[in-house]
């Protein structure tokens, strides 16, 4: 090699390849240094094709490099693929976690419905309980008087009288006529309360229909409960104690929602039963 800032270097096979053999004029070997260079070459042996074939008892580092690269690729890729695989999953996650999160917003807005349906009819049914006891009084008032009407008759009519006009005769027929005709609205009386009965009666069975209604709606939740409860077994390890709470949560309501509606069973029967009671009566 030759040029304006370099001096002729001769190399030989015992001559690596270094930066000291710049700018010398004369022609060194491995044995001229103390501490002989070694350059990546020498660390990493030379390969089939450079191995030294002169010397018969050199030996010869076989090192393939090319299966070492096949190889850190087929792990690359297999770390790739798992990679892929980890994304997957968790966009599957992402994606059942915001299902879970419409259907519970879904059952809770359902809930919160159910709940308000529930406090109206048990607000009309106190309602109406008042008013059947005001009623059951009223009719109570009204059966003590025509009782004392009745009795009022009885004793007229146990009484003898002539048939000759007088005035204690005049005031005994006004007094029967006005029985008569206090009898009489006594029965439209009674029949107006007998209709208001069967109104009441009709009433009470279109709140049992509506108890049914929201019994049948009650199971089509609980059917739900049962589907988020197969979507909650696919979902990741992570998320899955926050979401068996939360559908926990959601029976429980719904069980405290059911024995609710059986308490507003019970109490229209109640009410029912009293009202056939007291008319009876």
């Amino acid at each position: 090699m030759s040029d304006s800032g370099y001096s002729h270097v001769s190399f030989n096979k015992d001559l690596p390849q270094s930066s000291l053999l710049l700018h010398s004029p004369i022609i060194r070997s491995l044995s001229d240094f103390k501490h002989a260079p070694r350059t990546l070459f020498d660390k990493m042996g030379p390969s089939d094709g450079l191995a030294d074939r002169s010397e018969p008892g050199a030996r010869c580092v076989d090192v393939d490099w090319q299966s070492l690269v096949r190889r850190l690729q087929e792990e690359n890729a297999n770390l790739v693929r798992s990679l892929h695989a980890s994304e997957a999953d968790l966009r599957r996650c992402r994606m059942e976690k915001a299902e879970l999160e419409t259907i519970y917003a879904k059952q809770a807005e359902s809930s919160d419905a159910i709940l308000a349906r529930l406090r109206n009819a048990l607000g009309r049914q106190i309602q109406e309980k008042k008013e059947a006891r005001a009623k059951q009084r009223e009719l109570e008032a009204q059966l003590r008087q025509s009782e004392l009407d009745r009795q009022l008759l009885r004793s007229l009519q146990q009484q003898p009288f002539s048939h000759v006009p007088t005035e204690d005769n005049n005031s005994h027929y006004n007094n029967h006529y006005t029985s008569r005709r206090q009898l009489r609205t006594l029965q439209s009386e009674l029949d107006q309360a007998a209709a208001k009965r069967s109104h009441r009666s009709t009433s009470i069975q279109t709140t049992q229909d509506q108890v049914d209604q929201l019994k049948v709606q009650a199971e089509a939740d609980k059917m739900t409960h049962l589907l988020g409860n197969q979507l909650t077994e696919r979902r990741s390890t992570n998320s899955a104690d926050m979401w068996q709470q939360a559908l926990w949560e959601a029976q429980q309501q719904c069980q405290r929602e059911t024995q609710m509606r059986m308490d507003l069973s019970e109490l229209a029967q109640g009410i029912e039963e009293e009202l056939d009671a007291h008319l009876l009566f």
